[in-house]
């Protein structure tokens, strides 16, 4: 349904405006002109909810297509579930996936001039074969990286949905600044009786990539809580060293920077392997040896 004024076009005819009301995105497909809030669909128009809440189980006292328990002075809905009263964590996720789109752009950039500069050595015929080869061969190499890092990326911002759609589990960040680089994630149960993981790191957008990993890693029963709490997780199907390059992939893809190892590595993506990470060298320490 469409009625002038709550259903908004942008007044540029080649960039439509599809952010509208909480800046959630319109679903114009059969006209419905919904807003899409992740866990459910809103209607603009008629100020309602078109399916009832996935957590209307946890608020017997409320309607099951109440929005914010009709508080919305002091309420936010992010993702058409929780309510969040913590600005914080909401800001927090939104300047990870800010962070990620800049990235994302910035490799698409390079993609592009790697591929200019391929092109130009291929029709040089000022040089060598050989040397043009050798030359090409660097260039793919180089373009292979940034493939993945790309990929890596855009993993990043669908775990990063996934973990705002979880509905079993609460995520927390707390950025805390005597880390020097080296984050971790906690456990503990919420007052609304959830499980909640805490995502601290230094401040940085790397290390707070390389923890939302750690923190995925939970969501998909690869890292598991251990029932003494704290910061104590058990592995199942991956090893303690698994799990640590997936996550430093994960670091090196949003161009953080590597630690020392006493291993050669660190460079590429795919240089980052189980033995470069069990032989990273903080000051004569050993992170992840047993």
């Amino acid at each position: 349904m469409n009625i002038k004024g709550l259903s908004q076009n942008s007044t540029d005819p080649t960039r439509p405006n599809e952010y509208l009301y909480n800046g959630k995105m319109m679903q114009d497909e059969m006209g419905l002109g919904w807003l899409d809030y992740g866990a459910r669909f809103y209607d603009p128009v008629l100020g309602r909810w078109h399916s009832v809440d996935p957590l209307a189980e946890k608020y017997y006292s409320q309607s099951t297509n109440t929005y914010v328990g009709n508080n919305p002075i002091t309420r936010i809905d992010p993702d058409g579930r929780y309510w969040d009263d913590n600005e914080k964590d909401r800001k927090e996720a939104n300047k990870q996936k800010e962070a990620l789109q800049k990235r994302d752009l910035k490799l698409a950039a390079q993609q592009t001039k790697l591929n200019r500069d391929r092109a130009a050595l291929k029709g040089n015929k000022e040089i060598s074969n050989e040397r043009k080869e050798k030359g090409i061969e660097k260039i793919d190499k180089k373009l292979n990286d940034l493939s993945t890092q790309r990929t890596e990326v855009a993993n990043s911002q669908n775990e990063l949905i996934s973990l705002e759609n979880d509905q079993s589990t609460a995520y927390h960040f707390s950025s805390e600044s005597n880390l020097n680089g080296f984050g971790y994630i906690s456990h503990d149960i919420n007052d609304k009786k959830d499980i909640r993981i805490t995502i601290h790191f230094d401040g940085s957008f790397s290390n707070r990539s390389h923890e939302l990993k750690h923190a995925y890693q939970v969501a998909v029963g690869e890292l598991i809580p251990s029932s003494t709490g704290g910061k104590k997780f058990e592995t199942f199907g991956i090893t303690a060293l698994q799990i640590e390059r997936n996550a430093y992939w994960r670091q090196y893809s949003v161009g953080g920077d590597m630690p020392p190892s006493d291993s050669p590595g660190g460079d590429s993506y795919f240089s980052i392997t189980e033995k470069w990470i069990n032989d990273i060298n903080i000051n004569g320490s050993y992170p992840y040896r047993p």
